[in-house]
């Protein structure tokens, strides 16, 4: 079962039924079980970056067979959600090692996928950053005790000249 409480599937709309079933033409008569040793080696391949359609050409078995084990078998089907799991964790952990050695873009990425904690429960009292005029910022910033930006500066004086950019 997925989080959203959804049955994993091999594809959308083929719960609990064949292809058949389904009204999906088949070239071949019937799917073939898939052994437990198929079921782990394809879990070895899929960990490792394979795709189903490739994996089912190099083991000589119909993508069919791959699609009723994953839709008939839960177990399979969660052991092969985890598998693909495992590589997106495998990209996060790369990211993340790449942003640690410097990569401003890779931080910055990471920082808006998971921002720490206080960052999320950071906010100034009745004021919506958004929706502040210049004027109102530079205030929100004096306020605060915080220079205000240089950028922000020449944009409050340009208004105040009567000149709006």
């Amino acid at each position: 079962m997925r989080d959203d409480g959804t049955p994993v599937t091999g594809l959308p709309g083929l719960a609990g039924r064949s292809p058949k079933a389904a009204g999906i033409p088949v070239p071949w008569s019937e799917a073939d079980v898939l052994s437990e040793s198929l079921q782990g080696e394809f879990l070895w391949w899929i960990s490792h970056g394979a795709s189903p359609a490739m994996l089912c050409q190099k083991l000589g078995i119909s993508l069919t067979s791959f699609v009723k084990a994953a839709t008939d078998d839960a177990g399979f089907a969660e052991r092969l959600q985890q598998a693909q799991g495992g590589l997106s964790q495998n990209v996060a952990a790369r990211l993340y090692r790449i942003a640690m050695e410097g990569s401003v873009p890779a931080q910055r990425f990471f920082l808006e996928l998971h921002p720490p904690p206080e960052w999320r429960q950071v906010s100034l009292p009745g004021a919506d950053l958004k929706e502040l005029e210049p004027d109102e910022l530079a205030d929100e910033y004096r306020a605060a005790g915080i220079d205000v930006p240089a950028e922000l500066q020449a944009l409050v004086g340009r208004r105040h000249r009567g000149v709006e950019s």
